[in-house]
């Protein structure tokens, strides 16, 4: 029976294995990163496509990195380290902005604008019990009214601020039912964090609610009672207003990095046997490769209260 199993186990694998003809050489693509936001001055990182075995990127110290708003020059950052470019100006809001780069015998260019941010209305989160798996499951929620005039995109980022320190929480969500969150599609790919459009809810009022089990990284030695009611005592929600550029980028990422037979799932043979293809990386410049996006933000403290 065993012998049977195994037998069958090896058609399938062998069955799903996808081979991939490689060009001998170099590809000599260059890929453009740079996420904007009006808190932050301009910085654009350029690197360039390695062979497949390569296990560091390519960092390009050289290339002449423009900004451009109405095809008009407004300046040229200069190189800092690792391929980073920096300007001591930062973007402003609902300002269109380029960046044309040249390189490598290359021209790249990419446009995006940062959207208005999005005040949050209110932000809780009620303590719950510890489950039969000690895991405390509790209640949070979050309100905030959309704009109708434009089409809004979001992420939403929760964080506690504690010990001169930041940890951003990767909620292990104990059950999703948002209509908001499962409406993206994303969920079964274990998004990092929550990103969504208006598409249910434009120019509406809208809260997210679902139930959380709070996980914390090794930073923090300690997960007693006392240091739960410490770290949700300030916790924060960061909502963030989203270019579609970010949006799609994180949305096609989310999917990239979940289909990756990578290390975070070798553990599990079955996921990696039906785990599909690494889907194509979405880009929005042009000639080249990464993603040009921006991001206004709201901060707000999270009211704790009895569930």
């Amino acid at each position: 029976m065993r012998i049977s199993l195994l037998f069958f186990m090896i058609i399938i694998i062998n069955a799903c294995v996808k081979q991939i003809e490689l060009k001998e050489g170099n590809n000599s693509s260059l890929v453009l990163n740079s996420i904007i936001s009006p808190d932050s001055i301009f910085k654009v990182n350029v690197s360039q496509v390695r062979s497949i075995g390569a296990t560091e990127a390519y960092l390009i110290d050289n290339a002449v990195v423009s900004i451009f708003s109405d095809d008009t020059l407004l300046f040229t950052l200069s190189h800092s380290n690792n391929g980073w470019y920096k300007s001591y100006y930062k973007p402003m809001v609902n300002k269109s902005y380029t960046i044309k780069v040249d390189a490598v015998n290359t021209n790249l260019s990419a446009s995006t604008s940062i959207p208005e941010k999005v005040a949050i209305t209110e932000a809780n989160i009620a303590l719950g019990d510890i489950n039969e798996n000690d895991d405390m499951v509790s209640k949070i929620s979050l309100s905030f009214t959309d704009d109708p005039s434009v089409e809004n995109y979001y992420e939403l980022i929760w964080y506690t601020g504690v010990r001169n320190k930041t940890i951003i929480h990767y909620f292990n969500y104990y059950r999703m039912n948002d209509p908001v969150i499962l409406n993206e599609g994303d969920w079964e790919y274990e998004p990092t964090t929550l990103f969504f459009s208006d598409q249910l809810f434009n120019g509406q009022s809208v809260s997210l609610n679902f139930d959380v089990t709070i996980g914390f990284t090794t930073a923090w030695s300690d997960y007693d009672q006392d240091f739960i009611n410490v770290a949700v005592d300030n916790l924060y929600a960061n909502l963030r207003s989203i270019s579609k550029e970010y949006y799609l980028y994180r949305k096609y990422w989310t999917r990239h990095y979940f289909n990756q037979q990578n290390d975070n799932h070798t553990d599990d043979p079955l996921i990696l046997l039906f785990k599909g293809d690494p889907i194509e990386m979405y880009t929005n410049v042009e000639n080249g490769y990464g993603v040009f996006g921006g991001f206004s933000e709201t901060i707000k403290k999270v009211k704790s209260k009895s569930n």
